[in-house]
């Protein structure tokens, strides 16, 4: 096995798990824009796009705000949980 294969298997734990659960995992740390979620992933950033989207969707992560234009995700509360802020 060549070396960069080598080292590209020893840190393939880092990104197991689906795209959606990568990004979920990545925004229990806080509230990310696209590019945020990019970088602690390792998705590209057409990758996160098209993934923040459908969990917009299906309602289990919401737009908080704006950094620099771009929107910021965060994890959308459980239903029936408060929300004081």
């Amino acid at each position: 096995m060549k070396a960069t294969s080598l080292k590209a298997y020893e840190k393939s734990h880092l990104f197991s798990g689906t795209h959606r659960e990568r990004i979920l995992q990545a925004l229990e740390h806080g509230d990310m824009t696209a590019l945020d979620i990019s970088i602690a992933t390792g998705l590209n950033q057409f990758q996160v796009s098209r993934r923040t989207s459908e969990l917009e969707k299906s309602g289990e992560i919401r737009v908080v705000g704006t950094a620099f234009g771009f929107s910021v995700y965060s994890i959308a509360p459980s239903p029936g949980q408060i929300n004081l802020f």
